[in-house]
């Protein structure tokens, strides 16, 4: 039925998610000299977990200004008086989520919830507000 190509294909195929999803369970994929291996440090990533709080860069920056005007719309332009993303989260879903940490006035914060989705050619959409915030205020899912 199948010839010995096929079958060593199929077996390092097998070998390899084998090797797979053990890398991505954290579980030792062979110990040596029968000892038990230590886990790999590195944590999978794991969708749909917000990511830790990140300080503002220019990645995150540039997905604020994709929303900027829908955000001015919401909270009134006459409010925003600098536009500077102070920090962020990610979070993998179906595409990704930005929960981002905008200073718009000196001590003053809004919290923006921005969707991107998979695909190229896709744009931001702007999926949720929240003023009146500050500094202190944590991201969270919104």
């Amino acid at each position: 039925m199948f010839g010995i190509t096929s079958r060593i294909i199929l077996f390092v195929c097998v070998i390899l998610l084998i090797n797979f999803n053990s890398i991505m369970s954290g579980e030792p994929t062979a110990p040596h000299d029968h000892q038990q291996s230590k886990p790999t440090l590195h944590k999978p990533m794991m969708t749909g977990a917000p990511s830790e709080e990140k300080p503002g860069d220019e990645s995150a920056q540039l997905v604020a200004d994709a929303v900027r005007s829908k955000i001015e719309e919401q909270v009134g332009a006459g409010e925003i008086k600098e536009f500077v993303v102070e920090s962020y989260k990610t979070q993998v879903v179906a595409g990704t989520n930005f929960f981002l940490k905008i200073r718009h006035a000196p001590g003053k914060y809004i919290h923006a919830r921005v969707f991107r989705p998979l695909g190229a050619g896709k744009t931001h959409e702007l999926a949720g507000v929240q003023a009146g915030k500050t500094k202190e205020d944590q991201l969270s899912y919104f």
